[in-house]
């Protein structure tokens, strides 16, 4: 996909748009019907047929806040995390309640007015949310997301750290035993951070991690004693809402309704 002359700045703008426009095209109707919206990256899939499970697992991540951002285990900022990006976001590992510690914004639920001032507020700032990676420089959304949710308006943003919503696909923490050179840094069991993580995908998906039932394609997570990454795994939702295939993972589909 080509993202043309604004980048990743063109998702942040069409989103905005597209609620500006809903807003504009309900009127008063909005006001009193219209009060939530639910943003997805292309590379997701529901893996539910419940919407009563949207609004609960909802109501459950975002405790008193009105926007529920994703997470993931490994830290990505339009380029890998550096010890200042931790220095800024992440400063304590320990208080967080699971391993997907790093914001993801592959999938965002809120209100219509708190996410559009979310959008609106990037978007204004967006200068200040350019990254480098190679030959790429420009803005970057999970950049932009991530510092808003942290820094800029805590009060209105809640991290879905347990995966209820939305799992990423992609699965890291250190390697065992620990080596160098590996460019994803991830949450260690001592409650630190770790500069130098393996992806597991491949592994744990091998293992049954990914559970599908074949009655009607729905994704769930199984773990099971002794498997690798047991702890890390059991901290994360077993029936997440969404999956999204980000980062180093095999993204084609777990099945197909006509297997």
């Amino acid at each position: 996909m080509s993202w043309g002359k604004q980048g990743f700045l063109t998702k942040p703008l069409i989103y905005l748009n597209h609620i500006q426009m809903l807003l504009e095209t309900h009127g008063p109707y909005s006001k009193t019907h219209l009060h939530h919206i639910i943003l997805m990256d292309s590379d997701t899939f529901w893996s539910t047929d419940n919407v009563h499970k949207v609004w609960t697992a909802y109501d459950c991540a975002r405790g008193n806040k009105s926007i529920v951002v994703s997470t993931e285990m490994s830290c990505w900022v339009g380029r890998y995390c550096q010890q200042a990006d931790l220095d800024r976001w992440y400063s304590d590992p320990r208080i967080v309640p699971s391993y997907s510690p790093f914001v993801n914004s592959g999938v965002v639920i809120g209100g219509l007015e708190s996410v559009a001032a979310m959008l609106d507020y990037i978007i204004r700032h967006n200068q200040s949310y350019v990254t480098t990676y190679g030959k790429r420089r420009g803005f970057d959304d999970q950049y932009a997301i991530a510092d808003y949710a942290i820094n800029v308006l805590p009060e209105a943003v809640q991290l879905d750290y347990h995966q209820q919503i939305s799992a990423s696909a992609s699965i890291h923490a250190p390697g065992n035993p620990p080596d160098e050179g590996w460019p994803f840094v991830c949450k260690n069991r001592n409650g630190s951070f770790s500069m130098s993580c393996h992806v597991y995908t491949n592994l744990v998906k091998k293992l049954g991690h990914f559970h599908l039932d074949s009655s009607n394609c729905l994704v769930g997570r199984k773990v099971h004693g002794g498997m690798v990454l047991s702890e890390e795994m059991s901290s994360l939702a077993a029936e997440p809402l969404i999956w999204h295939g980000n980062g180093e993972t095999d993204n084609r589909p777990f099945c197909s309704p006509h297997s």
